[in-house]
């Protein structure tokens, strides 16, 4: 046994220095081609795409996949292929792509496009079926290419396998649903997993970190858990279907254990995991006894208001705070009203907020600054504010109310008198434009005309400049407040730096998990602001190709790749990270961001 071992190797390092003995001829023509496994899928089912090319392929960049509108991508890596006949070495590199159909229909996958050494080549488009039912087998004659190895759960003994739940499968409209997503695992993961989380049309989605690992026994097996939660709020009622989720990564070959040989050689098992589908119902809110000051609220809220003075002249500004808190989807909440304000002059209202996922449940407060200005003396009433919201646990409607606010009003300037600008904080004035004559003036001769006093000048030009940079910065605040994709683009590298100063605090307190977390976190967050895209859900083939479009260095996007695998693999296989992994991606992250900063 032992001897038959020692000629496999011996025969092995003959055929490694063979080919490498030979060497590969560079002016080999490049040649392109694409093909699927089928070309008929159902909805449930997945089909390879296989790019292969030949020719000189040392250095062979990755190729350019187009874009796929009824599929999700995802990389399942590349092969090389070197053979020898008759002392001619010809090779060849095999991309394999899994694609996950997400719509029904007769789907075109465009040419794929490979740039090499100056040098464009395209494949052919690939037409493919998306039926409901079950799928029909491949024409005759038409050859399939090998799929990639994809292991499903039954058939991998359970060594491996992931799930998706949700805390509840009816919710009405606006209710926060929790969808949980775990990766169990008994074997060591030997590669950073590509996740896809579920699509989820027809949900807000608010991801609830962090992320859980825990030990538990699963049909009588201990099994590592990793966990994640998002919240997500049905925008209208139906019936929906929250997709499979997909995790691929390689895993240690537990068939390989009692050969040491095959143990010091493999790369480990490719497996692609797939969760089952989860049919949501959403039910619409009740029509019966919906109060008119209703707007969309549900969850669990209370309402404060307050003013920053009680005292004020007429054409004062007062500062007026409506706070609503409490659990639920706060970033939907909106404006309460406020009635009675006929002796009151009211200003544009500015609004905060704050978000908390305290216990995974979306909770905060959202304040409504709206600055009032009375017009008449007096003792003047603010009414009280109410704000409606349906409570699901109860399933009723509730109607909260603030206590009156009673301002003392005195005579005060006259408004026609006086100039205004609006803050956050409230009125400011900044000068009055009457100026009464003066009659009794002696004019001396001051020797020297006023216009030629250097300081006269400075002093003229001076307001002009001010006004200018008032101009530009006034026409800036407008653009951020009215355009989000410039918000977002502008304000993205700021965030970034805000958040990524955190990450030294838990590399001294070595807090290892909570720091890739965050900068996984920020990392993402920076590139959904600059590319415009939603932050939940965010995948890389999508921002590999935005940054395409844009024309960013190749050298940049691979670096980006890099990282955020990195990240994948931090997240499933936390055991692995180290002080020393931590520093490292830490100072990447921040040199990356500093490069995509200079040509975004």
């Amino acid at each position: 046994m032992k001897i038959g071992k020692f000629c496999r190797c011996d025969i092995l390092i003959s055929i490694i220095g063979l080919i490498f003995g030979y060497s590969i001829v560079s002016a080999q023509n490049i040649s392109i081609s694409a093909s699927v496994d089928k070309n008929r899928v159902t909805l449930n089912e997945q089909l390879v795409l296989r790019v292969v090319v030949s020719g000189d392929v040392s250095d062979m960049p990755n190729p350019t996949l187009p874009g796929l509108s009824g599929f999700t991508a995802y990389s399942s890596g590349r092969s090389q292929n070197i053979s020898i006949v008759n002392g001619k070495v010809s090779s060849s590199i095999s991309f394999d792509y899994v694609l996950v159909p997400n719509s029904p229909g007769t789907h075109i996958i465009g040419s794929v496009v490979l740039d090499f050494r100056g040098n464009v080549y395209k494949t052919d488009p690939i037409t493919v079926e998306v039926v409901q039912g079950s799928a029909a087998q491949s024409p005759p004659g038409q050859q399939s290419p090998p799929q990639t190895q994809t292991t499903p759960v039954q058939s991998e003994g359970k060594n491996i396998f992931i799930t998706t739940s949700v805390d509840k499968k009816t919710a009405y409209v606006n209710d926060q649903i929790t969808l949980i997503f775990r990766l169990y695992h008994r074997v060591r993961i030997l590669s950073q997993p590509q996740y896809q989380p579920p699509s989820a049309t027809g949900f807000w989605i608010e991801d609830l970190p962090p992320q859980r690992e825990y030990r538990t026994t699963v049909d009588g097996r201990e099994y590592h858990v990793v966990e994640l939660k998002t919240a997500i709020f049905p925008t209208a009622p139906g019936d929906y279907t929250i997709s499979s989720a997909m995790l691929k990564c390689a895993v240690e070959d537990v068939g390989a254990q009692g050969d040491p040989f095959a143990q010091f050689f493999s790369q480990g098992k490719t497996v692609t995991l797939n969760s089952d589908p989860i049919k949501i119902k959403v039910l619409p809110l009740p029509e019966e006894n919906k109060p008119s000051e209703f707007k969309g609220g549900v969850g669990r809220y209370r309402i404060t208001a307050k003013a920053d003075k009680t005292k004020v002249q007429t054409n004062e500004p007062v500062t007026l705070d409506v706070t609503i808190a409490g659990m639920g989807n706060i970033k939907t909440v909106t404006e309460p009203v406020l009635p009675g304000l006929n002796n009151f002059k009211r200003y544009e209202t500015v609004s905060s907020l704050n978000i908390s996922k305290q216990d995974y449940i979306v909770q905060g407060s959202k304040t409504f600054k709206i600055v009032l200005s009375p017009k008449v003396s007096g003792r003047q009433t603010v009414l009280s504010v109410k704000f409606a919201f349906f409570d699901p646990v109860e399933k009723t409607y509730k109607t909260l109310q603030t206590q009156p606010i009673e301002l003392t009003v005195t005579p005060g300037p006259k408004e026609e008198g006086i100039s205004k600008t609006v803050t956050p904080e409230g009125i400011k004035i900044i000068i009055t434009d009457v100026r009464y004559i003066k009659t009794d003036v002696r004019i001396r001769n001051e020797g020297q005309l006023l216009y030629r006093n250097p300081f006269f000048v400075i002093f003229n030009i001076f307001p002009a400049l001010v006004f200018a940079l008032s101009l530009v910065y006034k026409t800036k605040q407008d653009r951020l407040s009215k355009d989000i994709r410039y918000a977002r683009f502008s304000r993205a590298y700021r965030n970034f730096n805000k958040k990524f100063k955190e990450s030294g605090k838990l590399l001294d307190s070595q807090q290892i998990s909570a720091l890739y977390s965050l900068l996984s976190d920020v990392f993402v967050k920076y590139l959904a602001d600059k590319l415009n895209l939603p932050h939940a859900g965010l995948i890389l083939n999508t921002v590999v190709e935005k940054l395409m479009v844009m024309q960013i260095d190749i050298e940049l996007i691979e670096q980006i790749k890099n990282l955020w695998q990195e990240f994948e693999f931090a997240r499933f296989a936390p055991s692995q990270m180290d002080e020393e992994g931590a520093k490292s991606v830490s100072a990447k992250i921040k040199t990356l961001i500093d490069n995509l900063e200079k040509r975004l």
